[in-house]
This record gives C-alpha cells, structure tokens and sequence, in this order.
C-alpha cells in the first residue's frame, strides 16, 4: 500500500499516576510512545499489549496501539482500537480524529464524516482536525466544504503544502481548474523537489490539453522519481493522443514491469498494440487483463475483435459470448458474433445474431437512447479509447477461475524433536524421560529437518514405543511418509490410546495425502485456487481428493473425543479440509480452535486465509490483525498485500 500522507505526531500526555503501583504503567506508555516516533511499530505494540494486558481500563494505550497498527496498514486493527479507546473516554479528541482517518482510507464515509464533526467540536481551532475534515468532505463530495476547510487551513498555516494540493483537487471537482491550477503553482514553490506536485499539475494541463506543459511536468515528476508509475501512465496517455505510439509503449511497459497486476495499463497497452497491428502482442495482455478483471465486458469484446482479425473466429464467438453473457443488451456484440459465425460457415446462428442485434437496436431508438457504446452501423469492432483514471482496471478483482498469490499458509501441528539447551522452553511430555539430549515439542512450524539419528537420542532403557514413536517424527520431517506412517502405526499397536502416537499417525495420513495430491495440484501453501472449477474431470479428480483425507479426519475426530480441550485437533482438521478444498469447514474447525485458545496466533492467521479465498475480505483482514497483535509480525506483511487502501 501507498504510505498516506498523514503525518501522525504525538504528544506526551501528562499522567496523573499514583506513586508505585502505576509506575510501570507510565513506563510502558513512553516506551510505546517512543517506538512509535521512531518507527519501531513492532516494539511499540508489544509494549502496548502489554500495558493494554495490565490495565485494559486506559484509554491512551488502545488509541497508541491503533496508531501504530495504522503505521503497520492494519486498518481494521487500528479502527477497533480507536473505538475501544472512544468506549472508555467518550471524549477522546484524537481518537475521534484518527478514527476519521482511518475510517475515510476504509471507505466508510458515513463514519469518518461523524468523527470528525465530533472532533471538530470538541477541538475547533486544531488545523490537523480541520485538514482531515477537508480531506472527508472531498471524499463525501462536499467539496465547496472542503475548500472552506483548506482556506481555514492555509490562513493558520501558509505553507501547508498538503492543504494546497487537496484545495486544487476539490476546485478541479467544481470546475475552477484555474484557480486549481494556482494552488499547484503554489504547492510546488513551497517543495519544488516532490514529484507529487508535478504530476498533479501535469495531469490538470493534461485534462486542459495543454500537452507540451503537461509533459515538461510529467518529464519533471520522472527525473525527481523515475518509478513514478502514474506520471508514466500519464505520459503514456498523451503520447498515444499524439499518436506517438512507440513512445506510449514504452512507458506503458515500464509502468507493467513496475507493477504486473495493473490492469489499466496492460489494457491502454493492448489498444496500443492494436494500433500498430502488433495483434500478437495485444493478444497476450488482452489474455493477461481477462485474468485479472473477468468481469469486464470491454476485455472480451476487444479481445474478440483481435482474435477476429488474427483469423480465430471460434475464440472471437467465446469472446462475443462472454461480453454477451456480461450485458446482455448489447447490439454490437451480437453483430460481430453473427460475423464471426458467418465466417465459420454457421449461417443460421449468423442469421439468429443479426436478428437479435436489430431487435435490441430498434429497442434502444424506441427508448431515445443511442447504442451502449456505439452505433452499431460503425464499421469499428473495437472500441479503441484509451481508459485514464475512471476505470475500474486499478485493481485485480477475484474470481472463480483466478488464482491468488498469498502468504503461505501456516502447517499442521505436529510433533518435533527439539534440542534440549538453555533457550528451550521445557515441554511435559512423558516420552522425553526416555530421550538425551532432544525432547518432544507439539508445534505449528517446519523447523529445518537436520540430521538425526535416533539410537544416539534414546536412553538405553527406552521402550519399544519410543523407538518407533522416533523413529516416525524423523521419518515424517524428512518426508519419508510411508515409512513414517509405519512407524505410527506399530507405536499405536503398542499404545492404542496414546495422544502423540495418534495425532503423529493422522497428521502423516493427511502428509502423504497432500504429497499425493501435489503431483496433480499446485501446493496449496504456494497458490490458492478459488473454487476451483468445472470440468468433469476435475469432479472427479476432487471426489478423489476428498476421501484421501477420510482417514485423517476420522482419527482427529476420534482424538478429539477423548480430549476436546486440545487446540491444535480442530487446528489440524480445519487445515486437512481446507486440503481437500471444503473452505467453509476448514473456517468451522479453525473458529473452534480460536475458542479453546483464543491466543493461537496461527489459527487467527490461517482463518484469516481461507476467508481470503471465500471472498469475505473484511473478516480475513481481522483475524490478520488479531495474529499480529497476537505476535505473528508475518500478518502485517499479508494485511499490506489483501487489507491496506
């Protein structure tokens, strides 16, 4: 996510502390105070946790610990705490304020417009408050408001640059682009060495067509920050209107190696290639943008034309009927499927398509409205506009058939041998009387699998059942699973109602079930498919790889009757069925982990992924921040990529 250009500064607040007994409490706080001016966030939240943990009653402490989760892009985290903080001080200024922040990078206007009339109030001449509540009011579309507020602002403030920049966008939105354009003037005297200002400007003169000036901005913006990918879209922009076509690809090119996934400039790219007749290449981001926006109608029918004048007319009728499927009344679609077919010979559907197409056309002329795009009497199949910053191509959007890169999911609990030194932390289980040197760890991570041999690591006196309960665990961490599953099995013979023996056994059967899987699947722990879909051999295949995991659940099931209070059994069934694809599951068996221990970070995690691939973003993004507020700093890592604005 982009850093907002917010600058959070915080005050030292005079404690009224008892002597003693509250010492610690004023400790904590300067020491989450101080990490937070420094930049340590993930310092500053364990002092906080821990401050929150001794006096869950102070209000300071949650509104610092959500300002150092919004320095860590967790939104949602920070967003609650603000609101712990308002619940215990009804008359929280900064809380009001920054929950107005956070609540505006959220999308949730309605809240951010309240918080910061309240702040307002209760703090009238803070020019902070009144700069962000001109920030909401753009984002409301109050701009007249708004341009109140920058004023007020800028009177208090002169050179506040931020004020000048914002006060140009909310002019622009009532159509004083001169006076906009004066206010950019301004903002780049103040700092002529900020990009942001140039490509602000370059892009006003770029919306008056005064190319030449826009581009000596655009140039401006790249020379003080060459990856700058919005001044390069720009430039990209008027290039094309130019017709200076090579030059807009290679800008064009640089903003996709910059950014892959940025689907309206692969798009801009592919019109451009269009133009050049480099059809090949167009046809490739066309296949690129369809991944990433499957629901963009104008994806579909532009690719149909390029597969139309490329001779694939059966990929051009797929194509017209997907932008069909999309908008249904859609003249120009049916006209050119109905030539696509005629060129494959089908002469009735070609008929039927024409037919259809006049139909829908006649009904738009009944209406008084022209064609959706265009005339359908235009010889043009493509419509060949280049998109600028209207366009819903920002981001990738997901979809059934599309495949996620995230943070990989964390493994099964099992069990591990641990060396024995001063930094391990003792574990209780009755087999390490039989160990040396080594003892037995229940734990949901993949330490690296050294080499061990397990005569060197048993006492002499140790039980049959040890031996093979061993000799499974090193097996299972070098991934032997057949002889690990074995070796499981003969320790369950000797100790039929043993607890490690048996979740060692299932957490083996589930192993060599996913290894199987793997040779037909990608590791989920790489990619995640959602859904994935639809053939018959895939129906059967899933059938398959659902019953591999039977067995393994059935004897986690079996365990967990006989010791319901053990997190990490419904930990690992939640993870086995989200190996066999049943996500909604997979999220009951994790929520039931989460209830016995509402502290196992890696279930909150876990939880928070599968969410991600069942499309349900806002709850994903909370159980992200309740593991890093937990201590698992690899969420905030995840909560950048899926949560942040």
């Amino acid at each position: 996510m982009q850093k907002k250009h917010i600058y959070i500064t915080i005050a030292l607040v005079i404690l009224s502390l008892l002597a003693n007994a509250q010492l610690n409490k004023a400790y904590f706080y300067n020491q989450g105070v101080k990490n937070i001016q420094r930049g340590n966030y993930i310092e500053a939240l364990k002092t906080l946790n821990t401050l929150i943990t001794a006096d869950s009653t102070f209000a300071d402490a949650w509104f610092l610990r959500g300002v150092t989760k919004y320095n860590l892009d967790d939104l949602n985290g920070a967003y609650q705490d603000f609101c712990k903080a308002i619940s215990i001080n009804p008359v929280h200024t900064s809380a009001y304020h920054y929950r107005a922040i956070v609540s505006g990078q959220m999308g949730k206007t309605g809240t951010a417009l309240n918080d910061i009339t309240i702040a307002s109030g209760l703090r009238p001449n803070d020019t902070e408050i009144t700069f962000t509540r001109g920030v909401t009011n753009i984002h409301v579309g109050k701009y007249q408001q708004a341009i109140t507020d920058f004023t007020l602002v800028l009177n208090q403030s002169p050179d506040n640059r931020n004020s000048y920049i914002n006060r140009s966008i909310a002019k622009t939105m009532v159509g004083d682009t001169l006076s906009a354009l004066s206010d950019l003037n301004k903002a780049i005297q103040i700092n002529p060495f900020d990009a942001d200002g140039y490509n602000r400007r370059g892009r006003l003169y770029f919306d008056m067509r005064s190319y030449n000036l826009a581009l000596d901005d655009l140039d401006k913006a790249l020379e003080l920050t060459p990856k700058h990918t919005l001044s390069l879209f720009t430039r990209s922009l008027i290039y094309s209107e130019q017709k200076q076509y090579s030059k807009a690809i290679i800008d064009l090119n640089r903003v996709i190696n910059l950014n892959p996934t940025n689907a309206l400039a692969l798009y801009n790219r592919a019109i451009v290639y269009s133009k050049v007749d480099s059809l090949s290449q167009a046809l490739n981001d066309y296949n690129r943008i369809a991944l990433l926006n499957p629901e963009n109608l104008l994806v579909f029918y532009n690719r149909a034309a390029v597969n139309f004048d490329l001779g694939n007319y059966q990929a051009a009728i797929a194509d017209y009927t997907v932008a069909i499927e999309l908008f249904p009344d859609f003249p120009n679609a049916y006209y050119n499927r109905a030539s696509a077919k005629s060129k494959t010979g089908d002469v009735n559907g070609a008929q039927k398509d024409f037919k259809t197409a006049r139909q829908k056309q006649e009904t738009y002329a009944q209406l008084g409205k022209p064609d959706f795009m265009r005339s359908a009497k235009d010889s043009s199949r493509v419509f060949d506009r280049l998109l600028r910053f209207d366009s819903d191509f920002n981001k990738a959007q997901s979809d059934k058939q599309t495949k996620i890169k995230v943070q990989g999911f964390f493994p099964l609990a099992k069990y591990h041998l641990q060396p024995v030194n001063s930094k391990s932390e003792t574990t209780s289980n009755p087999i390490n009387q039989q160990l040396q040197g080594y003892q037995l760890a229940l734990l949901v991570s993949s330490p690296a699998a050294g080499i061990i041999n397990v005569d060197s690591i048993l006492k002499s006196d140790a039980s049959e059942y040890a031996r093979w309960l061993v000799l499974g665990i090193v097996q299972s961490n070098h991934k032997h699973y057949s002889q690990s599953i074995n070796a499981f099995e003969n320790a369950v013979i000797i100790e039929p109602t043993n607890i490690t023996a048996l979740l060692s056994l299932a957490t083996a059967k589930a192993e060599m079930a996913k290894y199987i899987q793997s040779f037909q699947l990608e590791p989920i722990n790489t990619t995640l498919t959602i859904n994935s879909s639809v053939s018959k051999h895939d129906n059967e295949k899933e059938i398959v790889e659902f019953h591999a995991y039977d067995e393994a659940l059935a004897l986690l099931t079996n365990i967990e009757m006989q010791h319901p209070l053990l997190p990490e059994i419904p930990y690992n069934k939640g993870m086995i069925l989200l190996l066999a694809d049943k996500q909604q599951e997979a999220i009951n068996e994790l929520t039931k982990s989460i209830a016995i221990s509402p502290t196992f970070s890696q279930a909150w995690y876990n939880r928070g992924l599968t969410y991600i691939l069942l499309n349900s973003k806002e709850k994903a993004c909370q159980d992200f921040s309740k593991a890093g507020e937990l201590g698992l700093f690899e969420a905030f890592t995840t909560i950048k990529e899926h949560c942040s604005k």
